[in-house]
């Protein structure tokens, strides 16, 4: 470098006095020697340093690129969130509102379904009880039934007795018709007969008469 330069274009021309100096002097080149190279290490250091440096900033100007490039995707796709986000809120409020209409339909219908079931119970019951009394009914029917063939077999008897008896009464009052005619004869003949007693009797008297007549005529004669 210019500073070794100058510092040996020093020494070569410095006055040469005694060992002291001159030993002092070496030492002094030493150092300087030293310090030079720890100036050329220090210069190759910092240009490695720099280029370093320069990678760096590329690729910070490249990481700051391609963030500035991912902020600007992760924007448009928190963008896109949000609107996604905002579009399945109102979805989800859609959702929850056809939820409560649904759940209130549903409740309706259950309600109604139970408003049915109950009457569907109160019908089941009324239809047990109805049959209950339909089979009470038959029961009723068939005795009644089996009362009507009774009835009606003492009815067929009764009118075979009632048949027997007119045909019985029929022949009592075919009797009793021709026990009036033979009454109604038999008192036309005892009034023929008081008839003919009463003439018996009127000839009788008349003939007693006549008798008493004559025998107060045969006492009269008699001498």
């Amino acid at each position: 470098s210019r500073a070794r330069a100058a510092v040996l274009d020093t020494r070569d021309k410095s006055p040469r006095p005694g060992g002291e100096v001159e030993e002092a002097s070496l030492l002094l080149e030493k150092e300087i020697e030293e310090m030079l190279q720890r100036e050329d290490a220090l210069a190759e250091t910092c240009a490695t340093l720099r280029s370093e440096v320069e990678k760096l900033s590329r690729s910070l100007s490249e990481s700051q690129a391609a963030a500035g490039k991912q902020a600007a995707e992760f924007a448009a796709a928190r963008t896109s969130l949000e609107r996604d986000l905002a579009e399945r809120t109102r979805s989800a409020e859609r959702l929850e509102g056809d939820t409560r209409e649904l759940q209130a339909r549903l409740k309706s219908s259950e309600e109604s379904l139970s408003e049915k079931q109950r009457k569907l119970e109160t019908a089941l019951q009324q239809l047990q009880t109805q049959q209950a009394v339909a089979a009470q009914l038959r029961k009723d029917i068939l005795s009644r039934d089996q009362e009507r063939d009774a009835a009606n077999r003492l009815l067929s008897r009764a009118q075979a007795e009632l048949d027997l008896e007119k045909q019985n009464r029929m022949a009592a009052e075919e009797k009793a018709s021709k026990a009036a005619r033979a009454q109604e004869r038999l008192e036309k003949q005892l009034a023929e007969q008081k008839d003919m007693q009463a003439q018996l009797r009127a000839s009788i008297g008349s003939m007693n008469s006549l008798r008493d007549k004559l025998q107060a005529k045969r006492n009269s004669l008699r001498p």
